[in-house]
């Protein structure tokens, strides 16, 4: 009887994650990708990764560094095409995408019918068409990226929903910053700087996005476009500066709001054609050539009604003294007694005697009256993240350490001070997303190493805004930034300081723009800057 012997290779499928290193286990990232199992993560350290990359398995690619980790598409297709849900990628130089533009959309990541993608921390520049695109894809998140010279879109959104498009800076791309198209809808547009482009934001045949807390700046053509049936889209909290049309909203674009921004120093503040039912107020409309352009038969509504009020208009010349929903009865109320007259179809019947502020006060220092309390310090001290100190006029000799993510406003810029008493730093920041703006800051020591001694230091943060400041006479600095990125430093007067005006080291990605440098010792320094 014979006996039969059956030999079977019985290998176990891996079940528990492991981190693929590029080139160590594989020399390419697509190879890494074709050998993984959801859930890996594929490590990428230093070099040039000549590659067009499909991502068709749940993992995280992880660049070694943003800088020095670099895919390179050369100038074909996309450089990294995703078309698999909750993927992500972070810390990579992401170049060099083809430019065909129809059919294939090229980017340099492209998102393709894709949920839970998240795309961080990546240097997205010089792609042919697009920085990123998004092809009926939701529920992603875009946040923190730098995307430059990219020739159509640093960041499109194309028949998708539900996305978080927040904290990236879209600088000196071709075309357009931030686009939304295509029944793209419930979008969030969130905190990002636009600058340098020619169209800021677009958002055509959309609705029901959010496009808030926005920094946009020398787009040459239009700041923010609500155009061509885009509606019921709310545009609240955006700085937008320096563009030929500020917010241009035309043909059937209805019933969207715009509310809270700030619009400044363009040629054209409000452009609207064709558009009606829109809700426009606590808007401050700034010093633009021409504060509004509204085309016959554009009907929209420009206050909030009474008390609310409307827009605070920088060449209004009512008066403030009467209140009430008729504006006869006695007393002032912070409301001008007659119309901002647009046309006969439009005016504003409430216009604001003082620009509009979404600040609530949740502390108050005043170093001379009532207030929560004597010093800034203790204002800190006893705040939560997300709180806003308001510091009355006068003059505070503290050394002030913000180490809570507060809000710091001042009363007057030229009559709220910060003196140091010409010792160490006066605002030292240690905590990421704080905003300091309206005060004077003086007199810092003068001690260069270890210390740098500056006016104002933020030290290892992100996310600040330090603006409308002035910073003067500080013995070694006056802003400083060590290891610090993703800050916003703008609209500061720096002026005779010791050494640095504005001094950077080791940080990068920040945003410095607008500030006027005058009788420093150097106007502007810095060492191991990207």
């Amino acid at each position: 009887m014979g006996i039969s012997v059956l030999a079977f290779d019985v290998r176990l499928a891996r079940t528990e994650s492991q981190t693929i290193v590029v080139p160590d286990d594989f020399p390419t990232i697509q190879e890494a990708i074709n050998s993984a199992v959801d859930g890996d993560t594929i490590l990428v350290t230093i070099g040039i990764y000549y590659e067009n990359v499909v991502v068709n398995k749940t993992v995280s690619l992880v660049g070694e560094d943003s800088s020095t980790t670099i895919i390179d598409g050369n100038e074909t297709g996309h450089v990294i095409d995703v078309v698999s849900d909750n993927v992500n990628i972070t810390n990579f130089t992401v170049r060099r995408g083809g430019n065909t533009m129809f059919p294939d959309l090229d980017a340099g990541i492209s998102l393709n019918n894709v949920k839970g993608c998240k795309i961080s921390s990546n240097n997205i520049t010089d792609n042919g068409c697009f920085g990123v695109h998004l092809l009926n894809s939701d529920q992603n998140t875009i946040s923190g990226n730098n995307l430059t010279r990219n020739a159509m879109y640093a960041i499109d959104l194309t028949t998708s929903h539900n996305n978080t498009i927040s904290s990236n800076a879209a600088i000196f791309n071709a075309n357009i910053g931030i686009g939304m198209h295509v029944s793209s809808q419930e979008n969030i547009i969130m905190g990002n700087m636009i600058i340098s482009n020619i169209y800021g934001i677009d958002a055509a045949h959309v609705s029901e996005n959010v496009i808030s807390g926005n920094y946009l700046a020398n787009n040459s053509e239009i700041g923010i476009w609500i155009q061509d049936y885009a509606v019921n889209n709310t545009v609240i909290g955006n700085n937008v500066t320096g563009s030929h049309y500020c917010i241009k909203i035309q043909e059937q674009a209805n019933y969207n709001i715009i509310s809270q921004n700030n619009i400044g120093r363009n040629d054209y503040g409000f452009y609207i054609v064709s558009s009606t039912q829109n809700s426009i107020h606590h808007n401050n409309v700034l010093s633009n050539s021409q504060q509004t352009y509204v085309a016959l038969g554009s009907v929209n509504m420009w206050d909030d009604g009474y008390p609310s009020g409307g827009n605070y208009w920088s060449d209004y010349s009512g008066l403030d003294q009467f209140s009430g929903p008729y504006q006869n009865a006695m007393g002032s109320d912070g409301i001008g007694d007659a119309p901002y007259a647009i046309d006969v179809f439009n005016r504003d019947n409430y216009p604001l005697m003082h620009p509009w502020s979404s600040f609530s006060y949740d502390w108050t220092v005043d170093d001379d009256g009532p207030a929560d309390f004597d010093t800034i310090q203790e204002a800190i001290n006893n705040a939560a993240d997300g709180d806003t100190v308001f510091v009355k006029a006068g003059t505070y000799y503290e050394h002030v350490v913000v180490n809570r993510t507060v809000s710091l406003v001042g009363e007057d810029v030229s009559t709220t001070i910060i003196d140091g008493n010409d010792t160490g730093h006066v605002l030292y920041v240690v905590r990421g997303s704080v905003n300091v703006t309206g005060f004077t800051v003086r007199n810092s020591g003068n001690v260069h190493w270890p210390d740098l001694d500056a006016g104002i230091c933020l030290n290892g943060t992100t996310g600040c805004v330090i603006s409308e400041n002035r910073v003067v006479d500080n013995g070694f600095a006056g802003i400083s930034l060590l290891s610090s990125q993703y800050n916003k430093i703008a609209w500061n007067n720096v002026s005779d300081t010791g050494w640095g005006g504005i001094h950077l080291m080791n940080s990068s990605r920040n945003t410095v723009f607008d500030n006027i440098l005058d009788s420093n010792g150097q106007q502007l320094q810095w060492g191991g800057v990207e």
